[in-house]
């Protein structure tokens, strides 16, 4: 996968410079990339444990359902391993960090 585009499932990543493209096979959303990956890290730091769910920037939903997590984005949803949405929230946060 190139740098600029990471995928997860029917999830895909995509950052265009100051943007992060969110897609999925129902859609997609653009928004601001440094307050996506703000969220992120906050999911990061916090060990990925949540009670509930987080939204993060372009209405991207994140929900830890014990061992496993939803991600949504508008109507669509997928269910992964925790340790897979980790790694890729990892590096989200650590190759694609812009400065403030």
């Amino acid at each position: 996968m190139e740098p600029n585009r990471l995928s997860l499932g029917g999830l895909i990543f995509e950052r265009q410079g100051k943007q992060i493209v969110l897609r999925s096979p129902e859609g997609s959303v653009e928004t601001d990339l440094l307050g996506f990956l703000r969220g992120v890290k906050h999911l990061l730091t916090m060990g990925m444990d949540l009670e509930g769910e987080a939204e993060l920037n372009g209405g991207f939903v994140f929900r830890v359902q014990g061992e496993r997590v939803r991600l949504k984005l508008g109507r669509y949803t997928e269910t992964f391993p925790l340790e897979d949405v980790a790694a890729l929230f990892q590096r989200l946060a650590t190759e694609w960090m812009v400065d403030p």
